[in-house]
């Protein structure tokens, strides 16, 4: 008898290749080949279970004979083995690009696989932890005999889990005359749920990359359909889906919020965007190309010898990789303006010094407030040549929160008001809301447009402020920094990665002198 071996145990003694004579890894190999070259598509066993039996039974073959390849020789090599079958496993299962990369690499091979994603395979994972289980001690003892049944037992595993079983041919539809009579030929294609399907028509195999916009990214529909190719950015993307479409078929392309998005090209094929608005809707089509309607496919032709997008409402052209300067008028926050201050030391301060930097930031130092504690430097950026404050002062400071983000100085001589959000914080400014500048959108992170602001005051008329320039209001004199709605928001970079598209965002100082 054999002591347990710790995975982590090292004996350059283990070999793997004794686990091929444990009977149970015998009979899950000729489970293997028994389902994948005749229980398939036999009718024998439901298609429900030859679908998972191979995954089963491979999982039990597979992870010994990786071991036996990559010449493992301890206890935590033959562990490794095991967890990298079960990754490799789960990543074709669950990811559409790394089952078609592992498609393409195989396709050069006598034995190219076909594989489906299917993420409830996951289930027979299992049995990786089952033949770790069977074979660690197998692998460790002694094996005077039976070198020849182990060799061939490589040879036979290696060969069954690389050719797996061939892809099942597509029945064949009755003839015209006669309802039972087979007629040769005559093909049923599988059918997808999609809005569009991209049609191959080439009549040669077409790589079609699809890059569906990013999770985190997100668009107002309305808007962006107006023009999605000055709206979107390619960066905006997400990773690329790749298929390898077979001369007459065709691929799905599903619409899965009030709208979708797609950036899509080939290996001879220019970038295109794919906009699907409110007029499409997914629906049964087939994969068959020649019978998709045309208003629902999206062609892959080859007119001239080299493969070119056809004609289709919802193939508009890719956003440029560079986007030509904005109008000075248009920009959502004038060359040199913006509002923005760093974690703001609440209470009462004495000012010790004050510098303001070329780049309109001022420097805010103040003194300890008492012999335990150290002086604290503030920062505030804002479009105002001076501020009201001077060292010596006693300044309070406090936070505001009513549908907006600020701040709050108040001084001997004067005060500031900093805000950000969708109001704006002055004297007499009852209410804020805005009107098109008839503006293109302005590319940061995400997309805005900029809006020009109306102020409604507490008495009086409205008013409407020119972005970046100081205005009388009440007592003081309010600067609007930035004016704009948002048309698309990037979580993945933005202050605010909750923000939806539509909002509306003023940044604004309001200065008073006493």
């Amino acid at each position: 008898m054999h002591s347990t071996l710790s995975p982590w145990h090292t004996d350059p003694t283990l070999k793997p290749i004794r686990a091929l004579l444990h009977p149970a890894w015998w009979v899950a190999l000729a489970l293997l080949i028994a389902n994948d070259h005749v229980f398939k598509g036999s009718g024998l066993l439901p298609a429900e279970v030859t679908g998972k039996l191979s995954d089963f039974a491979g999982l039990l073959v597979a992870p010994v004979l990786l071991a036996i390849v990559c010449k493992v020789r301890s206890a935590r090599g033959f562990l490794w083995a095991h967890i990298a079958v079960a990754l490799g496993f789960a990543a074709i299962n669950v990811s559409p690009a790394i089952a078609g990369m592992v498609e393409t690499l195989t396709a050069a091979t006598p034995f190219p696989w076909a594989i489906a994603v299917d993420p409830t395979d996951l289930i027979a994972l299992p049995m990786v932890a089952l033949s770790h289980a069977l074979f660690i001690e197998w692998s460790a003892a002694p094996a005077p005999t039976g070198r020849v049944l182990s060799r061939a037992g490589l040879g036979i595993g290696l060969l069954a889990c690389v050719a797996t079983s061939p892809p099942p041919q597509p029945p064949i539809e009755p003839g015209p005359g006669n309802p039972q009579q087979p007629q040769p030929g005559s093909l049923i294609f599988p059918t997808e749920q999609a809005a569009v399907m991209i049609a191959n028509e080439t009549g040669t195999e077409q790589l079609i990359r699809v890059r569906a916009l990013d999770a985190q990214v997100n668009i107002d529909c309305a808007y962006t359909q107006e023009d999605p190719t000055k709206t979107l950015a390619r960066a905006w993307f997400g990773p690329a889906e790749l298929w390898l479409v077979e001369p007459g078929r065709a691929i799905p392309i599903r619409r899965e919020n009030t709208c979708s998005v797609y950036l899509i090209d080939g290996a001879e094929l220019p970038p295109r965007l794919l906009f699907l608005g409110s007029g499409y809707s997914n629906q049964v089509l087939t994969t068959d190309a020649a019978a998709v309607p045309v208003g629902n496919r999206v062609a892959v032709q080859l007119p001239s010898g080299t493969a070119q997008w056809g004609s289709h409402p919802a193939l508009l052209p890719a956003p440029a990789r560079i986007r030509e300067p904005v109008e000075p008028l248009c920009q959502t926050v004038p060359e040199g303006f913006g509002v923005d201050w760093t974690t703001v030391p609440v209470g009462r301060r004495t000012l010790a010094s004050m510098e303001t930097a070329p780049d309109g930031c001022t420097a805010f130092d103040f003194e300890a407030s008492d012999e335990r504690s150290a002086p604290v430097r503030w920062f505030v950026c804002a479009p105002v040549d001076t501020l009201p404050f001077e060292a010596g002062d006693e300044l309070t400071l406090r936070a505001l929160s009513q549908g907006l983000v600020g701040v709050e100085v108040m001084g001997p001589n004067g005060r500031i008001l900093l805000s950000r959000g969708t109001s704006i914080a002055a004297d007499d400014v009852a209410s804020v809301s805005y009107a098109s500048r008839d503006c293109q959108p302005t590319l940061s992170c995400g997309l805005s447009v900029p809006v020009q602001p109306l102020l409604h005051h507490t008495e009086g008329q409205p008013t409407r402020p020119v972005v970046g320039t100081p205005t009388p209001v009440g007592r003081g004199m309010l600067t609007v920094a930035r004016a704009e709605v948002a048309i698309a928001v990037d979580a993945r970079c933005s202050d605010d990665p909750s923000a939806q598209p539509r909002a509306v965002l003023f940044e604004s100082i309001f200065v008073e002198t006493f």
